[in-house]
């Protein structure tokens, strides 16, 4: 059965997320700051350090990764130190209306560098893709190679190394280096606006929007991208941990697509600078993947 198609004026799903995330924001800030002590010593001074004068590492601020799913973490890499985030494999299925398109790509690191007590600089690469499409009444087709380069900076402006909310910009550009077959040879970018926020009984969340310019669906021009969602992640037993969140994407371009997923993740921390992790993707309409699994691997030095 084809999934309901979500209408991108009412979703209320998603509405009802916000709204209730936002009474328990208000909530566990009120009960973080009211049971905060007086005499708690102050955090560290970083401002001193570079990336060529690292962060001592008896200083460093705990282990924080933009994976496994959609959300990106308020938190940047230390200064001096440096961060490597990435999928083994990620397979996305997407079907509407008769065709189906299977997307299977592998190892998409992201490397960090962190500049400043409150910066950090991080390129992404596309990895190696292999897209198959069938049906829709045509021959099948198969297209294959490496993805785009994405730099982008992350800039914590609030709450880096203590406080019980978190906030970050996070501009980005996408440098069209994949061939058309895998890319769309547009050069693409926007801004990220990340908020984390701890509330009570252990539980973390993240508020997310992001506003892109991608290339129209009918390629002619460029159209905004809104994309929002709401993050809730919790430890489950040990070093495992777990997350759930509701992700929309809405574009302003009739020839592009409204998405609308739930998302599911684990992750589990070997040490306390390395990580492993698995996640899904579900999509709520038609227009989104039906399912994207993947798993990967974080690790910081």
């Amino acid at each position: 059965m084809e999934p309901a198609v979500v209408d991108h004026v009412t979703c209320p799903g998603l509405s009802a997320a916000v709204l209730v995330l936002s009474v328990m924001v208000a909530c566990g800030t009120a009960r973080a700051q009211s049971a905060a002590s007086a005499d708690t010593a102050p955090p560290a001074d970083k401002s001193a350090y570079s990336l060529f004068n690292p962060v001592p590492t008896d200083a460093l601020r705990a282990f924080s990764t933009d994976r496994p799913d959609k959300s990106n973490s308020p938190y940047t890499v230390d200064a001096g130190h440096y961060q490597i985030e990435s999928d083994f494999v990620n397979i996305s299925i997407f079907h509407s209306r008769g065709v189906t398109v299977r997307t299977v790509q592998f190892a998409d690191p992201v490397l960090k560098a962190g500049l400043t007590s409150t910066t950090d600089l991080e390129l992404g690469y596309g990895g190696y893709n292999e897209v198959t499409t069938t049906g829709g009444g045509v021959p099948g087709t198969r297209a294959s190679g490496f993805g785009d380069l994405t730099p982008r900076l992350k800039w914590n402006v609030l709450g880096d190394d203590d406080g019980p909310y978190a906030v970050a910009l996070i501009p980005y550009v996408k440098i069209p280096v994949a061939s058309r077959q895998v890319g769309n040879g547009q050069v693409e970018g926007g801004m990220i606006l990340s908020v984390g926020i701890t509330l009570p009984m252990g539980w973390t969340a993240i508020v997310m929007s992001e506003l892109d310019v991608l290339k129209n669906g009918a390629n002619n021009g460029k159209h905004t991208n809104y994309v929002n969602l709401v993050n809730m992640s919790h430890t489950i037993v040990g070093d495992l941990s777990g997350s759930v969140e509701l992700a929309s994407q809405m574009a302003a371009d009739v020839h592009s697509t409204n998405a609308y997923t739930a998302d599911l993740a684990l992750s589990y921390a070997l040490t306390p600078t390395l990580q492993l992790d698995a996640a899904s993707y579900i999509g709520l309409n038609r227009d989104a993947p039906r399912l994207t699994l993947y798993s990967g691997i974080s690790q910081r030095f």
